[in-house]
């Protein structure tokens, strides 16, 4: 079916409503569409909305929300919140659909609408990756975005991690300088060396460029704290990318 005139579906209360195979040429708008039932459902197949309007319509409060094979890039909405289940819609087909409601999301200037839906998006892209054999390096990097800052949306996350590292890294470094980087013995005990003289030694595992030298001085046959101390900076710099990428929700291009 090939819309050329205007159709609006106003004040609609219903238990069922499905298009398939409608091309929209010209402007189909939905306003104020409403369940009748808690059973109730949308049914979208192989369809193009074109630039349809859709306005005040909870998606959500429907049962079963199914997008198939459907464009919806180009639909304007006002004041609607769509069904992220999904129900009845395949893997693939979600992925498509989060992808173009994130475009749609971006048209509207909407910055934290479109990394929600590109977590989505990257969400059920993480659920087809399982389903896959091999591809390790691309699981990796995978896991490592979403666990450490959800896909750009979580600032949070990277910080304490970021801090919880550096703690890791300090007390394992300052240890190891304690027993065996120092030829001569040292008078004090391990808790007043790096607890109470040196805690604030803490602060240089922040920072990814500090040297080991700014951490202690004068020392010898530290070869296992200076390649530990690299990979902290490995650490530190990636945590600090990833918080700087959670704050994009924060500005637009």
């Amino acid at each position: 079916m090939k819309i050329l005139y205007l159709i609006v579906f106003n004040y609609l209360v219903v238990d069922e409503l499905k298009f398939f195979r409608i091309i929209n040429s010209r402007i189909l708008q939905i306003l104020n569409l409403r369940p009748s039932s808690t059973k109730a459902r949308v049914d979208i197949i192989e369809s193009s909305l074109g630039k349809a309007y859709i306005f005040n319509t909870y998606f959500q409060s429907f049962s079963i929300f199914n997008l198939t094979n459907t464009n919806i890039e180009e639909v304007k909405t006002n004041n609607v919140t769509w069904n992220t289940t999904l129900n009845e819609t395949s893997l693939v087909q979600k992925i498509e659909i989060f992808r173009q409601l994130k475009i749609q999301s971006e048209k509207k200037a909407d910055k934290v609408q479109s990394l929600q839906f590109e977590q989505l998006e990257m969400d059920a892209y993480g659920q087809s990756l399982k389903l896959r054999k091999g591809e390790w390096k691309e699981k990796i990097v995978f896991l490592l975005s979403k666990y450490t800052n959800e896909f750009g949306l979580n600032w949070w996350r990277p910080m304490w991690l970021l801090f919880v590292t550096a703690l890791v890294f300090f007390i394992v470094i300052e240890t190891i300088i304690y027993y065996n980087c120092y030829n001569s013995s040292l008078e004090e005990n391990w808790f007043n060396f790096v607890i109470v003289n040196n805690w604030g030694n803490i602060f240089y595992f922040l920072d990814p460029v500090h040297k080991l030298a700014d951490i202690q001085s004068g020392l010898q046959n530290c070869s296992i704290a200076k390649s530990l101390d690299y990979f902290s900076r490995i650490f530190s710099a990636f945590f600090i990318i990833q918080i700087i990428s959670a704050f994009r929700k924060y500005y637009r291009k």
